[in-house]
């Protein structure tokens, strides 16, 4: 479950980046040191919560999509 719910994770962002002209296929990689250390603690709270909050998580990722403002 873990490994599905942050290959999900990784979708919905990888997903948000390209929204936001982000993504590597953008000409845009992730390496700027502040995307960096936001990305790093994003992650690094992920692995202290519980599988359901984890989920809620993923929702709330997806849910961000859906209320993209221009």
């Amino acid at each position: 479950m873990a490994s599905d719910f942050l290959d999900g994770i990784d979708e919905a962002f990888q997903k948000l980046m390209q929204l936001n002209g982000s993504s590597k296929r953008n000409g845009n990689s992730m390496s700027r040191s502040s995307e960096a250390r936001i990305t790093t603690e994003i992650v690094q709270r992920l692995h202290k919560l519980s599988t359901t909050q984890k989920e809620e998580v993923l929702k709330f990722i997806a849910s961000l999509e859906q209320h993209k403002v221009d």
